[in-house]
């Protein structure tokens, strides 16, 4: 830590040097040497350059190692090395940094083989392909435009021709070719509103963004040396050659020129400088300072912020960072502190900035892009963290020493070194070193976009020419060499080469590296910021973005590439299927507005690939390129026609969507008729039959068939029966495909007989079906039906195949017949009645087992007469008995069973089924004297014959086996009909006895009737509705009578009889119902009151005579005595019996009546037995 007074001597140190003018490195960086910083490790050859010698050894021997270290920074990219941080703003000790970090110096026998001009082309370019960009028509003069092909063509031009490229190019037209026609460019700037051109005749020109001229004004009498518009594009300003910078408005009168008499060569304007009043600027030129003038309220204030270093040479202002160049190297000055932050040295101290300009470019407010020479760099400005620390630990020390000096001199008051501001740094994050000079660069998206000053290779001259310096080194002499086009390369941030473009310019042979510019639009300025931030940006972002190329004749604008440029290009070099691919993500309408046609593109596709012999190519994308055109599709395949490669294009030819005409596919199915019989197949299975003319397929294929060419090889003549089979299947005539089946043998030919109701073409082939089905049962493995699928198809449709007709071909097939007429009478044994006869012999012959059951079945329909003697031609013995039992001739029949068949049982049958008392008589005479059949009916006797008579029969003395088993069998055999009769008798009364208490018990219940009881016949109600609190007595006396039957319905008895035929009850007239009297009066009736009103009846009478009342009141009297007299409770009794005998012969009569119902309607309805009625009222 210095003390207070070394710090204040060193102050006043620092404000003599500045009083002087001259330059003063601040704060030099100290602390640490050349081995403590880490090397830039570079990919390419290293290259040195010899530096012109001084008359100082010390100066000399610094500037060789800075020559071999700059030599030595090649394409150095982000991930290949470590960020260099340059040190503070100090002197060129601390400018040489750089240099240091540099790897060591080669043997100086390598360095002085090479040649000086870093324009050369080495081991470690980046270069890697070029493509030729040609002007537009009537850009520029014919005898600069036309360069011969053989100049222009190499091998690696051959290899690289199919690369695109990645920019397009148009020159600038309107008045910029008026203007470069009588003068030449040499400054370019450019806003989002216009252009501004410089020239060498000092003439300012204002263009529109078409270049059409707006205005034009001269300040200069020189070479306009550089020119920019302030970003608010109300102000241009020029730096000239003769010694001028001037300001001028494009809108208002406002100018300013000032004189600094020396030549300037650069000038920048602060940010926002038409909005600001203190109009700040920056220029610097040949009298070695970096001038900074604003105004104020006394006019303009004139500042120098840097000299002595050389030359100014460029300068750029962005935000509160302007950097500059000179001879030196790059310096960058913050205007918010007030002070320098690095120094960036030059590629090398023998670059001159006349002849390779140094190109500054702001990328954004913290990212610098240097150009100069043939190096790039890529400046990163940070802001120090609070400590003073930095990214890199060897750089920290002086860091560290500056910012406490700087502290310090703050304190004193030394101009500059102001407290409160961030403090800045510089990390170089990569350094690219290329193949040739920098004319310019700009920022392309995330890359790097370089205009390249190529030239040819040096040639070496005669030994003589040879010099010698004092230090014994040899320099040998080279001739000019001669510039080639300018090329426009895109660099990536890895270093790597992405593309190459040749430039062609107008003279370009004459021009050097410093006549050309390059310059970016605000888009690409702009596209290329919101990449490096990380924002998402639009791709009309990249389309905008354009780059200008302006030497002194002509002024080029170059863009990226879109996809109608992609699209042309790949047309250019017939590379149709990919355009077709981009055309088709377009989407029509942007195509055809792009002026694509896809057809027409597709066209010419088809063509070239037919030309160049790719017809399978060619036919697979044929169906996407022609699409519905059903001409363009006709017209291609016979293009393959003629050039016989049909093959090839049928299975991409389309049957639908388009169809085309039925020439074209008649033709195809007659090319697989002639070379493939399967393909042909395979096709009419797959195309629809309503796309070829099916009956000139038909024709043709008929042909060769009936030629026989069909049987020269194996299998032709089954294909073509399947394809005319199947032909005629599709077009819905299975008659015709019928025979081919057959023919075919084919195992479905039933199921197309039953699908499309073929039996009456099938009435004349029965006997070809029924043969084709026994052939397909001798190949089956699983059995089918009976007599198989052909005599069943038959025998299902008689109606429309005739039994008869089926009979008349099968006549001369015994079997088959057989077979058909078993099927019948399986099926319907009614249509084989006419057909008896010749069915028994069938089955005599071919199937005996159900000969019998079929004699049973058709007794009434054959002969019997033919049908015996069938029998009796194959001994069919159990049939004759049966045909003989048939016609009544039963002796014969018992005599052929006992006599050639011996079976006592079948005997007893016989006698059985016959029920003849005469021939069981007859069947005991012959068992008299067999003791066998004795035996055989005692042991089968029933109730057809009395065992009792059996046994009589049987003669004394006669040995019958096993009699005695067959008496104990007749015994057991009656004890156990005993038994199952009398047990059949008990469950018998049983069941009586259980369904007679179930009958009571059922008629016995009860069937519940309330107001809500509705009839089952009509559905209203069975009792009415009470209206009031007495009730209706209209209502109530027109009731109707209800029927309850046991079953629990009830019926209205109006709803089962008319009212006509309902009995009416009849009264006897002898007493009134309706005389009503109290409980005394009745007592009054009885006999022995009788007396008592007897005598009162008479003193009653005196005393009315008396009284001499009116005959009117005797007669009441009278008969009120009668009356009461008259009723009483035996009254009522007796009225209640008369009225139950007259209810009880009203309900017999009504029963009567209902009798002929049979039962309750309901039930009846409900199919259940009839139920007897009760009537009630």
């Amino acid at each position: 830590m210095s003390s207070p007074e070394e710090t204040v001597k060193l102050a006043e140190e620092i404000r003599q040097r500045q009083a002087a003018d001259l330059h003063f490195p601040t704060f030099a960086t100290r602390g640490f040497g050349r081995r403590d910083r880490p090397g830039l490790r570079t990919a390419t050859s290293q290259r040195s350059n010899i530096s012109a010698q001084h008359d100082d050894d010390d100066e000399t021997k610094e500037d060789a190692r800075e020559n071999d270290a700059q030599a030595s920074n090649s394409a150095v990219s982000d991930d290949q090395t470590q960020p260099v941080t340059m040190a503070d703003d100090d002197d060129e000790e601390a400018g040489n940094l750089e240099m240091d970090y540099a790897p060591s110096e080669e043997p100086e026998t390598d360095k002085q083989a090479e040649p000086s001009d870093t324009g050369s082309k080495d081991k470690g370019s980046v270069k890697d392909q070029a493509a030729s960009v040609t002007q537009d028509e009537g850009a520029a003069d014919a005898h600069t435009d036309q360069v011969s092909d053989e100049e222009d063509k190499g091998s690696s031009d051959e290899e690289d021709e199919d690369v695109e490229p990645s920019l397009k190019y148009s020159r600038v037209r309107g008045g910029v070719s008026d203007v470069l026609k009588r003068d030449t460019a040499s400054a370019f700037a450019l806003s989002p509103r216009f252009m501004a051109l410089g020239t060498h005749a000092g003439m300012i020109y204002i263009l529109d963004i078409d270049g059409n001229l707006v205005k034009g004004f001269r300040l200069h009498t020189a070479s306009i040396l550089d020119l920019v518009i302030d970003n608010t594009s109300d102000f241009v300003a020029a730096a000239s050659m003769d010694g001028l910078v001037s300001i001028s408005a494009l809108a208002t009168a406002e100018q300013y020129v000032f004189d600094f008499k020396r030549p300037m060569r650069c000038i920048s304007l602060e940010p926002n400088f038409g909005r600001k009043s203190s109009r700040a600027f920056v220029c610097g030129g040949m009298a070695g300072s970096l001038t900074h003038r604003e105004k104020n309220w006394f006019g303009h204030k004139e500042s120098v912020l840097h000299s002595g270093e050389g030359p100014i040479w460029t300068t750029r202002w962005r935000g509160n960072m302007i950097a500059w160049a000179s001879d030196k190297g790059i310096r960058v000055y913050d205007t918010d502190a007030k002070q320098r932050i690095s120094f960036i040295s030059a590629p090398s101290k023998d670059v001159r900035g006349d002849l390779h300009r140094c190109t500054l470019y702001w990328q954004d407010d913290r990212t610098l892009l240097i150009a100069w020479a043939d190096h790039i760099k890529v400046a990163k400005i940070k802001q120090k963290a609070a400590g003073g620390a930095t990214a890199s630990s060897g750089a920290s020390i002086g860091s560290n020493s500056t910012q406490n000096a700087s502290s310090a001199l703050s304190k004193v008051g030394v101009p500059g070194a102001g407290a409160g501001h961030p403090q800045y740094y510089i990390e170089i994050s990569a350094i690219f070193q290329l193949d040739c000079m920098i004319a310019g660069i700009a920022p392309y998206g995330l890359d790097y976009l370089v205009l390249a000053y190529v030239t040819e290779d040096p040639e070496e001259s005669d030994d003589d020419d040879d010099e010698h310096d004092e230090s014994g080194s040899v320099h040998r002499a080279f001739k000019r060499r001669e510039a080639l086009r300018p090329e426009l390369r895109i660099i990536s941030r890895a270093g790597e080469e992405l593309s190459s473009d040749v430039l062609s310019l107008n003279d370009y042979s004459r021009f050097q590296c410093n006549d050309y510019l390059l310059v970016p639009s605000i888009e690409a300025h702009a596209y290329s910021a919101a990449l490096l931030a990380g924002r998402k940006v639009r791709q009309e972002s990249t389309e905008a973005s354009q780059f200008y190329v302006v030497s002194p004749r002509d002024i080029v604008v170059s863009k990226p590439r879109d996809e109608k440029d992609h699209v042309e290009w790949l047309l250019e070099r017939q590379r149709f299927q990919e355009a077709l691919v981009k055309i088709e993500g377009m989407g029509r309408t942007t195509a055809l507005q792009n002026g694509f046609d896809a057809e027409e593109i597709g066209r010419k596709y088809l063509n070239w690939l037919v030309e160049e012999d790719r017809y399978s190519e060619a036919a697979r994308v044929a169906s996407k390129i022609l699409g519905r055109n059903v001409s363009a599709w006709e017209d291609w395949i016979f293009l393959f026609v003629e050039r016989g490669k049909l093959g090839l294009a049928i299975p991409f030819i389309p049957t639908s969507d388009p169809t085309l005409s039925e020439m074209i596919y008649d033709m195809i199915l007659a090319h697989f008729l002639q070379h493939d019989l399967e393909k042909l197949l395979e096709t009419i299975k797959e195309w629809p039959s309503e796309i070829y003319s099916t009956p000139a397929v038909v024709l043709a294929v008929e042909d060769r068939l009936k030629s026989g060419a069909g049987r020269k090889e194996a299998g032709t003549e089954k294909l073509l029966m399947e394809c005319l089979a199947e032909i005629y299947i599709r077009n819905r005539q299975p008659g015709k495909a019928l025979q081919y089946f057959l023919r075919l043998r084919r195992a479905n030919v039933f199921d197309l007989i039953r699908e499309n109701n073929l039996f009456t073409a099938v009435q004349d082939q029965a006997l070809l079906l029924i043969e084709f089905e026994e052939d397909l049962k001798s190949r089956r493995t699983v059995p089918g039906s009976k007599h198989g699928a052909a005599i069943d198809l038959l025998v299902d449709h008689t109606y429309s195949i005739p039994i008869g007709r089926v009979i008349a071909q099968l006549e001369s097939h015994p079997r088959y017949l057989y077979m058909y007429l078993d099927a019948l009478f399986d099926r319907d044994h009614q249509q084989v009645t006419s057909f008896a006869d010749l069915q028994v012999k069938l089955y005599a012959e071919y199937e005996p087992a159900r000969l019998m059951s079929y004699l049973r079945a058709m007794s009434s329909f054959y002969s019997f007469e033919r049908a015996f003697s069938v029998c009796e031609l194959h001994d069919y013995v159990p049939a004759m008995v049966f045909l003989l039992g048939r016609v009544g001739d039963n002796k014969r029949a018992l005599s052929l069973i006992i006599e050639r068949l011996g079976d006592v049982e079948r005997a007893i049958d016989f006698a059985k089924e016959q029920n003849d008392d005469d021939l069981w008589e007859d069947l005991l005479g012959y068992s008299e004297s067999r003791p066998a059949f004795i035996r055989g009916l005692l042991e089968n006797v029933g109730a057809e014959i009395d065992p009792i008579r059996l046994i009589r029969r049987i003669k004394n003395g006669l040995e019958i086996p096993g009699l005695k088993a067959a008496l104990i069998k007749i015994l057991s055999d009656f004890t156990l009909q005993i038994s199952l009769l009398e047990g059949c008798e008990a469950i018998l009364s049983h069941d009586t006895k259980v369904l007679s208490d179930e009958l009571q018990r059922s008629q016995s219940y009860a069937s519940y009737v309330d107001d809500e009881s509705v009839c089952a016949s009509c559905g209203a109600a069975l009792v009415a509705s009470k209206t009031g609190k007495g009730g209706d007595t209209w209502t109530t006396a027109r009731q109707p009578k209800v029927v309850v039957y046991l079953c629990g319905h009830v019926h209205h008895l109006t709803c089962l009889l008319p009212p006509a035929n309902v009995p009416v009850v009849k009264g006897d007239g002898k007493t009134s119902t309706e005389v009503k009297c109290t409980s005394t009066q009745a007592f009054a009736s009885t006999p022995s009151i009788k007396a008592r009103w007897g005598r009162v009846a008479h003193q009653q009478t005196e005393l009315e005579e008396e009284a001499g009342k009116t005959g009117e009141a005797k007669q009441i009297a009278q008969a009120s005595l009668i009356e009461l007299s008259s009723y009483g409770p035996l009254q009522r009794a007796q009225d209640a019996t008369q009225q139950f005998q007259a209810r009880l012969k009203y309900e017999a009569r009504l029963r009567s009546t209902l009798v002929g119902k049979k039962g309750c309607p309901s039930c009846r309805k409900d199919g259940l037995t009839m139920q007897q009625g009760v009537v009630s009222a």
